[in-house]
């Protein structure tokens, strides 16, 4: 819970909710909640996998999920958007460097399901807002409010209550 309100801090403020309305908090939530249910959905197919090693069974069960993810991605582009799968398709090699570093970043997160549970592992997993705040800084001088502050700090709290329990 201290995650998800750190979260929501950090989403917006009233005002932006205001002007954009409750349908994209809505959706994100929705989505939120089917992500939870991918999450250990995947982590009971890595944990009843029988394999010599967990980095095997984290790597099987990400193949059928990636093949599974893009035949249903192929068919719906082909059925809806064949303008904008042509034009991936023209654009391969340029994806090609991407695509290895979101496989690899995939197959740590499998790995990372495996050892743990998913519920540990998405909340730790926040304290990347952390490291996207420091970009923002860095890079676009952006400084973060006092309610964003607050919001980091509570996503840092559930993350070391995980880490600690």
């Amino acid at each position: 819970m201290l995650a998800t309100v750190g979260v929501f801090l950090m989403a917006g403020s009233g005002a932006e909710t205001a002007r954009a309305g409750w349908r994209p908090i809505a959706m994100g939530l929705v989505s939120a909640t089917f992500f939870a249910f991918a999450a250990i959905g995947f982590r009971g197919a890595v944990t009843r996998m029988e394999t010599p090693s967990i980095a095997m069974a984290a790597t099987t069960v990400l193949v059928v999920g990636l093949a599974v993810q893009t035949a249903v991605l192929l068919v719906w582009l082909a059925l809806f958007d064949r303008a904008g799968l042509k034009a991936i398709l023209a654009l391969w090699r340029a994806s090609i460097v991407a695509g290895l570093m979101g496989a690899l970043a995939s197959q740590l997160w499998f790995v990372a399901l495996a050892l743990t549970d998913a519920a540990r592992v998405r909340t730790l997993a926040l304290v990347e807002v952390l490291f996207a705040q420091a970009a923002s800084l860095k890079l676009f001088r952006e400084r973060p409010s006092a309610r964003e502050w607050l919001g980091m700090a509570l996503i840092v709290a559930a993350a070391a209550t995980l880490i600690g329990g």
